[in-house]
């Protein structure tokens, strides 16, 4: 006489679940090597339309920056939706947990606005030679929170964007002409003179 178990039913559910979890890890790993394959390809594309709209260097990469968050921020709400996590519920969450982050971390949102305005506004370019923020050297990138600048003893420097702005900026290339004041010492006019023999050397010389 068979006693009747429920470990049976139970282990063809964890079977089950298990076989389910696996086919969704796998899925949700393609699709992240998928997406972020993808992801690279669009940013060439948007790359390559830039720079046939002949823009600033400073504005693509910024752009190339953004529309790389973008992405990347679609890529994971595609893999939450994949494991079956309601996504509009989720971006509620993420909405509220960004209005937290972002009053406890006001100085990010600062400096990302900051950066906004930098790249609008265009005090200065990527190249350009600067002084802002109590450092002076060439601007070599202006990212969504800080901004990195090569000071003449070749170190990199990186400034928040809020610090730059707000501060008073000396930008040394935005005119094509800059006036130099040197001073220099002139010969006086007596070390000029060639000095005269006296008479009676001239005589001495001739006996």
């Amino acid at each position: 006489m068979q006693i009747p178990t429920a470990a049976g039913p139970i282990a063809e559910t964890l079977v089950a679940q298990g076989f389910d979890l696996s086919k969704k890890l796998v899925g949700a790993f393609l699709l992240v090597v998928i997406g972020r394959f993808a992801i690279g390809l669009v940013k060439k594309a948007i790359e390559a339309a830039l720079n046939r709209q002949h823009l600033d260097a400073t504005l693509k990469r910024y752009a190339e920056s953004a529309a790389g968050v973008v992405m990347n921020l679609l890529l994971l709400l595609a893999v939450l939706s994949l494991f079956g996590i309601n996504t509009t519920s989720f971006a509620a969450v993420f909405a509220a947990a960004a209005l937290a982050i972002g009053t406890a971390l006001s100085g990010l949102l600062s400096n990302f606005a900051a950066g906004v305005f930098l790249v609008v506004l265009r005090p200065f370019k990527v190249g350009d030679f600067v002084t802002a923020a109590g450092i002076t050297g060439t601007v070599r990138d202006i990212g969504l929170f800080v901004t990195g600048i090569d000071t003449p003893d070749n170190v990199r420097v990186y400034v928040g964007n809020n610090k730059l702005f707000s501060d008073n900026i000396q930008n040394f290339e935005a005119n094509p002409f800059r006036r130099v004041e040197l001073e220099a010492q002139l010969r006086s006019a007596r070390c000029d003179r060639t000095p005269e023999r006296a008479p009676h050397e001239n005589r001495g010389h001739r006996q």
